[in-house]
């Protein structure tokens, strides 16, 4: 676990303007303010910056706390026995969710890098052996090459280009490692890059071309009521009529198990 550090304010804010009317302004005006200054001769920007403190400090100590305790846990059974790696913990936890879902999202852990291993997790658990995917391989070259990058494409990249045997490559139009969708009897895993502009969109689209019509019109639908003048306790005595109505198998149209 990696120890969260003291953050830092910045001691200088670059701000660039940039003027869409070319006759006013020759080209881009880049001003520098002296952050700090700005806090002293400002009262209202430092009575700004000393309430962001008072409430993210105490927080931010907090998770250093937890994460110290976490990992002088994670030393003591490091130090009596062997632990499980990263590796044999995840597919322990995908193979306890597959047993119980039908759909299963997997986010992030699809880049080059060794610790990317949702990929090499999903081809483990469910017993699909990977190939190298030629149309994605000529994407990554392409798109580094597009890039400016120069020289060849480090090797480490191609892990990116691995999919397990069954599975439907999801394109990418923001990143570089393609989603993947697999199908496991009547389960379906899904596997999706985890930087949000990438995963974002992706999953959108998901939706609209391939999860909604295998809904047949069913869905979940939410409603947001804010309340104001009164407290927790008397608004839930007064909706509490409503929950045995809503839990009921006709309301429902469950039947209870």
């Amino acid at each position: 676990m990696t120890r969260l550090n003291q953050s830092k304010l910045p001691a200088l804010v670059f701000l660039a303007a940039i003027f869409a009317a070319p006759c006013a302004w020759a080209e881009t005006k880049i001003g520098v303010v002296d952050y700090g200054k700005l806090v002293e001769e400002s009262p209202q920007a430092k009575t700004a910056m000393d309430a962001i403190r008072a409430e993210f400090t105490p927080k931010q100590r907090e998770m250093e706390n937890l994460a110290n305790s976490l990992k002088s846990k994670q030393d003591k059974l490091d130090k009596d026995g062997p632990t499980m790696s990263a590796d044999q913990l995840s597919e322990t936890f995908l193979r306890s969710l597959a047993a119980t879902v039908d759909l299963l999202v997997l986010c992030g852990g699809l880049g080059p890098t060794d610790d990317d291993i949702t990929r090499d997790v999903v081809a483990e658990v469910f017993e699909r052996p990977q190939a190298e995917d030629p149309a994605i391989v000529e994407h990554l070259r392409a798109r580094y090459k597009a890039r400016g990058y120069s020289g060849e494409m480090p090797r480490n990249n191609l892990r990116q280009a691995m999919v397990p045997r069954g599975a439907k490559v999801l394109p990418n139009p923001h990143g570089s490692a393609p989603g993947l969708w697999l199908e496991v009897d009547s389960q379906v895993v899904i596997l999706l890059p985890g930087p949000p502009r990438e995963l974002k969109p992706m999953f959108a689209a998901l939706v609209d071309e391939r999860l909604r019509p295998r809904t047949e019109g069913a869905g979940v639908f939410r409603s947001v009521l804010k309340v104001t003048g009164t407290i927790e306790s008397q608004m839930d005595q007064q909706l509490h009529p409503l929950y045995d109505l809503w839990s009921a198998p006709e309301a429902a149209g469950l039947e209870r198990q």
